[in-house]
């Protein structure tokens, strides 16, 4: 069993992960790891930060530590955080959603959940592959930070671009 611990800047950006294996604890820098693997750390840019804007803390947090443990850079569109119910009926109208945000009310209603983007070769990708890819980092995010998620991926009415947080 491995045990991590998240240490942070002042300012709140991860530098580094405590993975504690029993009997052998090692302190890792999150871009050394990265960089070993051949990977570039990626940010959130400011647009998807104010996309997040109302959304419960933890799927912000979750998201925060994912864009740093993903192999594929991610965003957060316009309407993936938290909605009202006229958007949320704009997006049932045209087929985006399977709740009319009225009888049937969305997570983003309520700010417990979050849609996203793969954005690949310097464009948004909406590929079911890299869409796992970065669901992945965010289920390693929520598993570090104690939280329990669920991925719109493994539904039956599949919601690729899409996590909740599990009360």
């Amino acid at each position: 069993m491995a045990l991590f611990c998240v240490n942070r800047s002042k300012t709140g950006n991860l530098v580094g992960i405590l993975v504690a294996w029993p009997m052998y604890p090692t302190r890792v820098k999150v871009a050394d790891v990265l960089q070993a693997r051949g990977w570039q750390m990626f940010n959130l840019s400011k647009r998807s930060k104010a996309h997040m804007a109302g959304i419960d803390p933890r799927l912000i947090e979750i998201a925060a530590l994912a864009i740093t443990l993903t192999v594929i850079d991610f965003g957060i569109p316009m309407n993936g955080g938290l909605r009202n119910a006229t958007t949320q009926e704009i997006l049932f109208i045209a087929g985006k959603s399977k709740c009319d945000g009225i009888e049937r009310r969305s997570n983003h209603q309520t700010g417990k959940a979050l849609d996203f983007f793969a954005y690949v070769n310097g464009k948004g990708s909406w590929d079911r592959l890299h869409l796992a890819m970065v669901a992945a980092a965010m289920y390693q995010a929520a598993i570090i930070l104690g939280y329990k998620i669920q991925w719109g991926g493994l539904w039956k009415f599949k919601d690729f671009p899409h996590i909740e947080l599990i009360e």
